[in-house]
């Protein structure tokens, strides 16, 4: 993206709109099979994306859950992210969509955003161990229950998130060239530079969900 935006080129999109990138909702959501994860270190926020889809997820005690580009003009949760209100309660969703907040892995666990914790170097191996598991099921039950409790959600209004996904608030313009200039950081300072740039002077406690 920032190559494609100081190069002029223009940016790949699906229906014209660039920020459908990662789709309306992700395809994991509609597996058939389990999808079982397992997170360690930075897990920023186009892989939290994924997560929201999966069926369980391990993390390590080092994890740190990130939605802190939000701190840079990106708008109404878009695509995936529109899975945000079917894990977190309102205050804490807009801790970490307004505020960029994040997570460490007792609070993800605490919020029920992760199925266990284990010490770094052991997430592997509990993720494997509930593959085991759920492999030893008939797969046609387990479709069945997986599908029956996505369809309780779907009712919810899981559909109705994911369309107001598809058509976002649109950030004001100095919004929009917030964005713009933390993309040109990236691509001619690296993305290091360009994150002490977005967090100078951001109280990393405060925002802390």
């Amino acid at each position: 993206m920032a190559a494609e935006l100081v190069g002029g080129q223009e940016a790949a999109t699906i229906q014209e709109k660039n920020w459908v990138r990662t789709g309306e909702i992700l395809p994991p959501w509609r597996f058939a099979k389990g999808l079982v994860a397992a997170t360690k270190g930075y897990v920023g926020p186009h892989a939290n994306t994924f997560l929201m889809a999966a069926d369980v997820v391990i993390a390590a005690d080092n994890t740190r859950f990130s939605w802190e580009e939000s701190r840079v003009g990106v708008g109404a949760p878009y695509g995936p992210y529109a899975l945000m209100p079917f894990h977190f309660p309102m205050r804490t969703m807009k801790h970490l969509w307004i505020t960029g907040g994040w997570m460490d892995a007792e609070t993800a666990l605490r919020l029920f955003y992760v199925n266990r914790v284990v010490p770094l170097g052991q997430e592997e191996e509990m993720a494997m161990r509930f593959a085991k598991q759920i492999a030893r099921m008939v797969i046609g039950d387990f479709v069945a229950n997986k599908r029956g409790t996505h369809r309780v959600y779907e009712a919810a209004g899981l559909s109705a998130m994911v369309d107001v996904g598809r058509d976002p608030y649109v950030p004001t313009a100095e919004a929009a060239d917030a964005k713009a200039h933390h993309l040109r950081l990236i691509h001619e300072n690296g993305v290091r530079a360009a994150v002490r740039a977005r967090d100078s002077g951001w109280d990393d406690d405060v925002s802390k969900v």
